[in-house]
Formats: C-alpha cells, structure tokens, sequence
C-alpha cells in the first residue's frame, strides 16, 4: 500500500502506534527563525550604509558646486541722445542668470551728476553717486530674479557740452565680473 508524504504520520499513529519511528511533517519547510533574523540585519545593514552613502554624496556636492551667481544688465548701455541742460533718468534691468544668490555690494557712479538707486521686490535702495555712498549696504537677487536700477544724469550740475560718457558700476559677488559698468552717453547741447 502507498501513503502519500502529507498522509505518513497520520498513517504512522493509525497502522504503527508502537512504532519508535518518527517522522517530520511534510508540506511548507519551516523557517529557522536565526537564519530570518540575520537576512534581515543584514537587509537593514546594507539599508543603512546606502543611505549614508547617498547622504554623504548630496552634502558633497553642495558642498563643492555651491553654484555661481551671475549678474547680467539690459541693456549693457544706454544713450539719451542730443538733450539740453537738463535731467533726464532711463531704468536698466538687473537679473541674477547664475545658479546661486547674487549679493550686490555696492553701487557707485563716475560722476557727481550721475545717480543710481536699484528697486528690488519693491524695496529701493538708497541713492548710490559719485561720493558719500552707504557703508554696509547689501542686496540679494535670487537666481532668475531681476531687479530695475534706475539711473539719472543731470546736465544742470556741469557746464558740460557735447559728447558725454558716464558710467555706473555695480560692485557684486558674481566672480567672473566682481564689478559691472553700465555706460550711459549723451550728447549736450547749449
């Protein structure tokens, strides 16, 4: 007579009740509960030291490519053409196209009639000239964002007639240019 492996031990304490022969149950291995637990310290382990890998990689490389802000003017100059003795303003944009905080440190023109005050999210700085200008003062332009810097040439403060060049420079963090110009020409007419 056969018996199937998942019938053996019923059949042995039916058939063979005195018999010393033992026999295990047949069907789903069980597992040693050890050997569960090490896989699995071994799974978290490895979790673990992943994770510290992977952490350690993100703070390097923020670390060691911050990023490089980059100023940048539009437009570059600005003519106001044949005026009389008079003042006359234009507005240039300023905008950070780098990939990390643009810090302006400072504003400064070539000349006593000439002013700058940049306008960044509705705050204005004060008004930056030749002489006389703010210690300490800072602006931040986040990546993308821009700001208007609004420059003034007053003809009346010099006897001065025709071909005139002034600048306007913009001190900043951006390192490939620490100081940009803005050229404005005009040309005065008596």
């Amino acid at each position: 007579m056969k018996v199937k492996a998942e019938n053996l031990p019923d059949h042995m304490k039916k058939v063979h009740p005195g018999s010393d022969v033992r026999v295990k149950p047949v069907g789903r291995k069980r597992r040693n509960p050890s050997r569960e637990g090490g896989s699995r310290k071994v799974v978290y382990a490895v979790s673990a030291v992943m994770i510290l890998v992977m952490g350690s990689l993100l703070v390097y490389s923020m670390i060691s490519s911050p990023g490089t802000p980059e100023i940048s003017i539009s437009p570059l100059s600005y003519s106001f053409g044949d005026i009389s003795q008079r003042e006359v303003s234009t507005t240039v944009q300023v905008r950070n196209t780098g990939d990390s905080d643009l810090v302006m440190t400072g504003i400064s023109t070539s000349c006593g009639c000439t002013s700058a005050v940049l306008t960044v999210g509705g705050r204005r700085s004060p008004t930056f000239g030749m002489r006389n200008n703010p210690s300490g003062w800072s602006e931040t332009l986040l990546p993308g964002q821009t700001a208007s810097l609004d420059i003034t040439y007053d003809a009346t403060l010099h006897p001065d007639d025709g071909p005139v060049l002034r600048i306007v420079y913009i001190r900043s963090n951006d390192p490939a240019r620490p100081e940009f110009e803005v050229e404005l020409t005009a040309n005065v007419i008596p």
